[in-house]
Formats: C-alpha cells, sequence, structure tokens
C-alpha cells in the first residue's frame, strides 16, 4: 500500500469482486477441453494520516488506485479412468487497469476419492 520512513496512518482496503466462469467440452471420453475466464474487479485502497517520506523531502505514495484484470486459462484434460486424470494449460492476463500482466503454465494430477 504505500508509505515510507516514519508513515503512521490507516489504510481503509477497497472491495473485491470476482467473477469465474469455467467451461468443460469432452471430445472424446478421455480427452476433454476445458477453459476458465476470470474477471477481478476492486475498488481504490485509501489511506489517512501521515504518509511518510520515500526520499527526503518527498512524500510517500500510499494507497492504490480501483483495478481490473480480465484473465483465461485454457487447458487440455486427460481422465486416465473415472477417479484420476491430468489437466495442463496456461493462465494470462487478456486485458487489464492498473493490474500486472502475467503468463504462467499450469500442470496438475488430480486424484478423487
Amino acid at each position: 500500500f504505500g508509505g515510507g520512513d516514519d508513515t503512521k496512518g490507516k489504510v481503509n482496503v477497497g472491495t473485491t469482486y470476482n467473477i469465474d466462469l469455467g467451461v468443460e467440452v469432452s471430445i472424446t471420453e478421455k480427452w476433454v477441453y476445458a477453459t476458465d475466464i476470470a474477471y477481478t474487479y476492486s475498488n481504490k485502497s485509501t489511506f489517512r494520516g501521515r504518509p511518510g517520506e520515500s526520499a527526503p523531502g518527498i512524500p510517500a505514495v500510499n494507497g492504490v488506485p480501483s483495478s481490473d484484470q480480465l484473465s483465461i486459462a485454457p487447458a487440455i484434460e486427460y481422465n486416465i479412468n473415472d477417479v484420476s486424470g491430468f489437466i495442463g494449460g496456461g493462465w494470462f492476463a487478456v486485458t487489464g487497469r492498473n493490474s500486472p500482466n502475467f503468463a504462467s503454465v499450469i500442470i496438475s494430477y488430480t486424484i478423487m476419492f
């Protein structure tokens, strides 16, 4: 949330809202195409108090602006049997405001019991 030397105050963290939609399409009995689409919106966080200094004589920045982000995670799933399988794919930001761009690879093995 920022701050510097001698910062003293209170941060009011903004509310965050998330929407996640998951879709799976069976290609065969064992192979499945899956996609998750996620949207996150966060209200701004505010600061009240003494901001402190980031360098001599320069007030530190505190709080963060509102932000949003849309990300997608396409994947391929392989089911070994009724209770276990592998899933692998990517996850990346499509667009956003005041939010980081990212890209990652995800591989998972699942056992249900």
